[in-house]
């Protein structure tokens, strides 16, 4: 599976910083992917664009059992970073998937916000992912064409020449920008 990433959001947190003082606050709805309607996590409120995966660890299967039945082997399950859940995107030149989500608030003008993530490639991959993004705008960009994606840039950027090779860790993914205000999605 060309070019497929997994990421865990566990750690999805938005970040208020005013001076030397961290007023840390998460404003990424169920970034880890673990809140629940009834017992399974779900993705709730996340919008996929394209066809994200979502995977979920069965707590009564070990995932070799699991996995032992998987004909496929692009669709072996790894473990969660943390908790129970993540989702896959497959990145390839020419396709793209996105996760979108409305914040909790939007963001002030002018103030400093971290973000992070965990990511990490799929031991499958054939290729890998040189560069990684996150954005915040005030409406959801339309990243499924072209155009929308050269419009609309991520306001942190990962960039490694050599791609993110690393299949035996999640790796973080973090940064700080200013927000120009009104930023929800």
């Amino acid at each position: 599976m060309k070019g497929k990433i997994l990421i865990s959001l566990l750690v999805c947190s938005l970040l208020v910083m005013r001076g030397s003082l961290l007023c840390a606050q998460n404003l990424v709805p169920n970034g880890s992917f673990d809140d629940t309607k009834g017992s399974r996590p779900t993705m709730k409120p996340w919008k996929k664009i394209n066809t994200v995966d979502f995977f979920v660890n069965a707590d009564d299967k070990r995932y070799k059992e699991v996995n032992a039945a998987k004909n496929d082997r692009n669709y072996i399950l790894r473990k969660p970073r943390t908790g129970r859940a993540y989702v896959g995107l497959r990145i390839w030149p020419r396709y793209n998937e996105y996760l979108q989500v409305y914040l909790y608030r939007e963001l002030t003008e002018g103030k400093a916000y971290a973000f992070e993530m965990y990511v990490t490639p799929s031991r499958y991959s054939n290729c890998y992912l040189k560069t990684l993004g996150v954005s915040f705008y005030p409406n959801r960009p339309p990243y499924s064409s072209r155009q929308g994606r050269e419009s609309f840039p991520p306001q942190i950027e990962m960039n490694r020449p050599m791609g993110i090779q690393d299949t035996a860790e999640w790796i973080r993914i973090n940064g700080v920008f200013i927000a120009k205000g009104g930023e929800k999605v």
